[in-house]
């Protein structure tokens, strides 16, 4: 069967890979020293120096709520549970921020999260099917500056704590905490589907957000925060995949059969701001087949 995209956001162009070697789950004791609790923040993000901002974690209490201000238009994209399936408290490294204004990279500035902690705090914990990213700004009028009606484009990387502290006789290790066969469900596979150099290491999960009616516009002109009527295209894909030292069903290093160490989950949303009479509409872009 071939695959047509409808747009392309996910697999192919990445940002250079992180490894689970870089995302620590906490101070490794030695002889002597105190293991130190690790600080979470609740919320990470960005800002560009006209407004638009993207934030990724829990932002469905009361603090992140009051962050939003009158007359102002902004997108919420929430991952179901069934993208998280059994992985559903973890920690994730939010990274690779960016904003890109009709295909050209902005400036972003981190903001600080609703607890007050800055961008070194990227580090959030998510329970349950919580984790929500938030783009904002998105009334600003960018066309008298561009003279052209703007396409902004926002995209993050969810890294996934993998690693976990296994004591042990001769002190402390790292293990992975996805099995070989965690990895396979991630990226859409089972314990029978062969692993091989063109197996695709990753998984277009975006329907999911679709079926749970997870994409949302908002706009806190009209009643209730309801989607605007009129002005809008938002387009989002969400991608689940992995990267890292690839890691065979053995344990072993294996570039051909191995699967990588480090679990992530990829989010790209597109903003078109349109004419005053032309219908909003909120499309989700996955692969189809044919």
């Amino acid at each position: 069967m071939k695959k047509n995209l409808l747009f392309l956001f996910a697999a192919s162009a990445l940002f250079a890979a992180c490894s689970s070697d870089e995302l620590p789950n906490g101070n490794t004791p030695g002889d002597g020293e105190q293991t130190t609790e690790e600080v979470y923040a609740s919320s990470v993000g960005v800002t560009t120096e006209e407004g638009l901002g993207m934030r990724v974690g829990a932002l469905n209490d009361t603090k992140a709520v009051t962050r939003i201000g009158e007359g102002e238009v902004y997108f919420t994209l929430e991952i179901p549970d069934d993208v998280l399936s059994q992985w559903e408290s973890y920690v994730l490294e939010a990274d690779d921020f960016a904003i890109r204004i009709n295909g050209e990279y902005v400036k972003v500035t981190p903001i600080s999260d609703s607890n007050g902690a800055g961008y070194m705090s990227n580090k959030i914990q998510i329970t349950g099917d919580d984790l929500t990213i938030q783009v904002e700004g998105l009334q600003i009028d960018l066309q008298p500056a561009l003279q052209t009606q703007p396409e902004i484009t926002f995209e993050t990387y969810l890294w996934i704590e993998n690693q976990i502290q296994d004591p042990t006789e001769n002190g402390i290790t790292y293990v992975e905490r996805f099995t070989y066969a965690d990895k396979l469900a991630w990226i859409g596979l089972n314990s029978s589907d062969e692993v091989n150099a063109d197996t695709e290491r990753g998984y277009d999960v975006t329907q999911m957000v679709a079926d749970d009616n997870g994409a949302v516009l908002h706009s806190t002109i009209t009643e209730n925060q309801n989607e605007p009527e009129y002005g809008y295209s938002v387009r989002y894909n969400v991608y689940r995949g992995l990267q890292g030292n690839p890691i065979d069903a053995d344990g072993n290093v294996d570039a051909v059969d191995g699967l990588g160490n480090t679990p992530y989950i990829k989010v790209s949303i597109h903003v078109n701001q349109l004419d005053s009479d032309v219908p909003t509409e909120v499309i989700p872009v996955y692969p189809t087949e044919d």
